[in-house]
C-alpha cells in the first residue's frame, strides 16, 4: 500500500531505531510489512529477544471522525501497559525523519469473527482502567456529537440524495442522562483492530483514543458499517445482547440504548462523506464506504422511535 523508504529499505528503519537505543548494530533481524491500519505504515520486527510492531504515523489533512494522534497512542499504550488490553509499549520516538515512529509488542493471534462475549469482556475491562495520561475530551453530548456530524458531512453536497435520506433520520437531540466521569474510549475498535490471542482479544491501533462515555466505543463496534469496512457481517440481535450481557453494566448498557443512534448517525455521515471523498479517486473504497453506509442507514430507520 505504502511507497515510503521506511519500508522499502529497513536500513532506514533499523537507523531509526538504532539511534533511539532499542536496537544494537550486528544483530540478525526479519522484517516484513503488515497489512491493516488505513492512515500510517506498519511493520513486523524481530530480532532475538524482540517481537515488535514498529509504527510509523502519516501525518496529514485531519480525519474529524479518527484523528492521527501519535502522542496519544503512545500514552495510551504506556498507560494500559503490563494489562492485557492492548500491546505491551515498547518505545516512542516522535521527531523520527518521515514521520513519528511507535513500537510495541506483536501480539501472535488470528483476526476476530464472531465471538461478541469475549469483546464485551474487553470493552468492560478498558473502561475501568485508571489512567494517568492526558487525552482529548470527545463529544458525548446529542446535541455535540449532532454538531460533530454537521461538520464532517460539510464536504457533501446538501442536495445529494442520500445527504437529503440521511437528514430524515436525524435524531432530536436530548440531554445526556449523565456521566460521573470520564473514561478512556478507544474510538475505533472495529474487528480490523482486534487480535484475538491465547489470553483473549486485545485492541490495537489506538491512534485516536479520547476520554467520554463507554457508549461511543459500545456503539462503534456494533455498527454494521464498521463490521462490514472489514469484511465481517453486521452482528445479529444475539451477538449484541452477548456483548451487553458480558459488559455487565446495567448503567452503561441504559445509555446505550438510548444515544447509541446519535453515534451511528455519526458514522453514517462519515461513511457518506468517504463515500463521495473517494468516488473519483478510489472507487473501490467508495464502493465499501456506500455499503457501510447502506447498513447503517438501514439500522437508523429500525431505530426510530
Amino acid at each position: 500500500m505504502y511507497n515510503d523508504s521506511f519500508f522499502r529499505h529497513t536500513h532506514a528503519m533499523q537507523t531509526v531505531l538504532k539511534d533511539a537505543g532499542l536496537i544494537r548494530s550486528g544483530i540478525r533481524s526479519q522484517t516484513n510489512n503488515l497489512k491493516g491500519g488505513y492512515w500510517n505504515r506498519v511493520m513486523h520486527y524481530q530480532q532475538p529477544g524482540k517481537n515488535w510492531v514498529v509504527k510509523q504515523f502519516v501525518l496529514g489533512d485531519e480525519n474529524l471522525m479518527f484523528p492521527n494522534l501519535p502522542d496519544h497512542e503512545a500514552q495510551a499504550l504506556r498507560d494500559l501497559d503490563g494489562s492485557t488490553i492492548a500491546p505491551g509499549f515498547v518505545g516512542y520516538i516522535p521527531d523520527a525523519e518521515g514521520g513519528p515512529v511507535l513500537v510495541y509488542q506483536f501480539q501472535d493471534g488470528s483476526d476476530w469473527r464472531d465471538d461478541t462475549a469475549s469483546m464485551g469482556r474487553l470493552l468492560r475491562s478498558l473502561h475501568d482502567a485508571p489512567v494517568t495520561g492526558t487525552y482529548r475530551d470527545l463529544n458525548i453530548e446529542p446535541s455535540d456529537i449532532l454538531a460533530q456530524s454537521n461538520e464532517i458531512m460539510a464536504s457533501v453536497d446538501s442536495g445529494d440524495a442520500t445527504w437529503l435520506k440521511l437528514e430524515t433520520l436525524r435524531p432530536q437531540a436530548v440531554p445526556h442522562p449523565g456521566l460521573e466521569q470520564r473514561h478512556m474510549i478507544h474510538t475505533d475498535c472495529g474487528p480490523g483492530n482486534v487480535i484475538v490471542t491465547e489470553q483473549g482479544p486485545v485492541l490495537i491501533d489506538w491512534q485516536c483514543p479520547g476520554m467520554g462515555d463507554p457508549v461511543e466505543d459500545l456503539a462503534c463496534f456494533t455498527s454494521p458499517g464498521i463490521q462490514t469496512l472489514y469484511g465481517c457481517p453486521a452482528l445479529t440481535e444475539v451477538q449484541i445482547t452477548d456483548l451487553l450481557d458480558a459488559y455487565d453494566d446495567a448503567i452503561v448498557i441504559d445509555r446505550f440504548h438510548a444515544l447509541r443512534r446519535f453515534y451511528h448517525f455519526r458514522l453514517a455521515g462519515y461513511f457518506l462523506a468517504r463515500t463521495r471523498s473517494l468516488q473519483d479517486s478510489d472507487a473501490d473504497s467508495s464502493r465499501r464506504y456506500d455499503q457501510a453506509l447502506e447498513l447503517e442507514l438501514t439500522l437508523l430507520e429500525d431505530l426510530l422511535p
